[in-house]
Parts: structure tokens; sequence; C-alpha cells
């Protein structure tokens, strides 16, 4: 194992850092380091990264796929995609950025 649980609302924290802390338990815990270093350098990595995220994009594509509507849907559904809080600014075609820059370089000249 390379990480040590606890249980998800940490009501058992205190038993938790105890058994972390006793010196009887110094190997254990010298194990799950070793191991918590191991999955560091297999899983956290670019190549990983992108393999996982690569599964995470086919997923989305099978759930796409699967329901035709969907971009209809998301399109009509403002809050699917907007976040207001963080001042985004609408989704636009690569055709349309790219016509609204050049005619914004036109109009500079």
């Amino acid at each position: 194992m390379h990480y040590i649980p606890a249980e998800d609302d940490f009501s058992d924290l205190e038993k938790t850092v105890r058994y972390v802390m006793d010196p009887e338990n110094a190997e254990q815990i010298q194990q799950v380091i070793k191991n918590g270093q191991a999955f560091c350098r297999t899983k956290l990595t670019m190549v990983q990264y992108t393999v996982d995220m690569l599964w995470t994009l086919l997923a989305y594509r099978e759930l796409i796929a699967g329901s035709p509507d969907f971009l209809d849907e998301w399109k009509s559904n403002e809050a699917a995609y907007s976040m207001p809080a963080l001042d985004m600014k609408p989704w636009k075609s690569r055709a349309q950025a790219q016509a609204e820059a050049q005619a914004e370089t036109q109009a500079q000249a």
C-alpha cells in the first residue's frame, strides 16, 4: 500500500497519526513511504497523465456517441458551459475566431 488509509470524515485522524508516529510501526511506515515513492515515479509522469487523459477522452466520446442530441442539448443550456465567475468569453468556432481576428487586424490598419 502506498498510503495510510483514513476515514473520509477524518473521524479516526488522531488514531491514524498515533499509528504513524509510533516507533513500533516504523518499518511499516518506511515501506509505505517507499511504495508511495514508487507510485509517484510510475503514475505521476507525463506519459501516464497522457494515457489517463486519453482514456478519459475516449470515455467521453463513447458517452457523446451514445447520445446524438448531446451537442444540441449542451448548446441550448448555457449553464452547462458558461462560468460567469471566471468571466469566460463565449465559445466560438475556430473559423469564427479567425474571422474576428482578421476583421480586427484590418480595422486597426
